[in-house]
């Protein structure tokens, strides 16, 4: 930690961009940076902010969870002689895109591996009597080519391990992590369905739809990781049978009437069929109209 900071006082990083920093409270303000190491072009996000006692022991906090895969690094942090302002250096993460960008693009499978995560992360830091407190989307970033997901901006942490804490570390866990990760299971899982009705003219069975609704509203009343961890996966097994009902071989029928439109609108897994059958019909394997599977192909290439 402390070579990145000696580095940071001897001009060794080179400004890149100028990060949207916002505002922690009314009287801090952050200005964030992406940096690069004159040494080996390393990225690193350096944040610069007015010194407060609550933000340096959030950095002690971070300190203990940083070996985490799926924790930001922090690599180092100093503060000014005079006390008045703080300097971090977190690992810059090339490639993510924050969960607020995503959450209506994600299919099964990816919601799947970023819920799974995120509750891992949440039993890892609440083992240790650590609250992150800013729980959002916009503090979850994921790498769709990877499926890599890290939970960031540290901040606003807080360690309850202290057996002189005054404050109720359930109470605390519950008014923020918990809630958020309620409040992003009931955002991914909703949205999800909607694209799917939308996607396949509302083919999908009904009742499968209210019953994960009904499980959802569980979810809003658990307290605990483990509780919200029981519920979550019923929810994830209703989410993946929903694909096997719907209807893709009425979906293929139709599309001879227009097959660009119904493959603009279908998901990976149903494209990938699209082509896969396609394929066969031209190569003889199927029967089938080869004019609308030569059409197909055609369209997948400049998709």
């Amino acid at each position: 930690m402390c070579d990145l900071i000696s580095k940071l006082d001897n001009d060794c990083f080179i400004v890149i961009k100028k990060l949207q920093g916002g505002s922690q409270s009314d009287d801090i303000t952050v200005n964030k940076y992406i940096c690069s190491n004159k040494e080996n072009n390393e990225l690193y996000v350096v944040k610069r902010m007015r010194y407060k006692k609550e933000i340096f022991l959030s950095l002690e906090t971070h300190k203990r969870v940083i070996n985490h895969p799926n924790i930001s690094k922090l690599c180092g942090y100093k503060v000014d002689d005079d006390k008045k302002n703080i300097t971090t250096i977190v690992e810059y993460y090339e490639g993510f895109g924050t969960l607020e960008e995503y959450k209506n693009l994600l299919d099964i499978k990816d919601i799947v591996i970023i819920l799974k995560t995120l509750l891992s992360i949440l039993k890892y830091i609440h083992s240790l009597h650590i609250s992150h407190n800013d729980f959002t989307t916009s503090n979850i970033i994921y790498n769709t080519i990877t499926k890599k997901v890290i939970l960031i901006d540290w901040d606003f942490c807080s360690d309850f391990s202290e057996t002189t804490c005054d404050v109720n570390y359930p109470d605390i866990v519950d008014q923020y992590d918990i809630f958020y990760m309620r409040s992003i299971i009931r955002m991914l899982i909703t949205n999800l369905i909607y694209r799917l009705q939308e996607k396949f003219n509302k083919k999908i069975v009904w009742n499968k739809i209210k019953d994960i609704h009904t499980i959802i509203e569980k979810i809003e009343n658990c307290k605990t990781c483990d509780d919200i961890d029981t519920h979550m996966r019923q929810v994830i097994e209703y989410e993946q049978s929903l694909y096997k009902d719907v209807p893709y071989q009425e979906i293929l029928d139709n599309i001879i009437s227009n097959p660009e439109i119904y493959y603009d609108v279908a998901d990976n897994d149903t494209k990938g069929m699209f082509k896969e059958q396609s394929l066969k019909i031209i190569s003889g394997e199927k029967i089938g109209n080869k004019q609308v599977a030569e059409r197909i192909l055609n369209h997948i290439k400049y998709f």
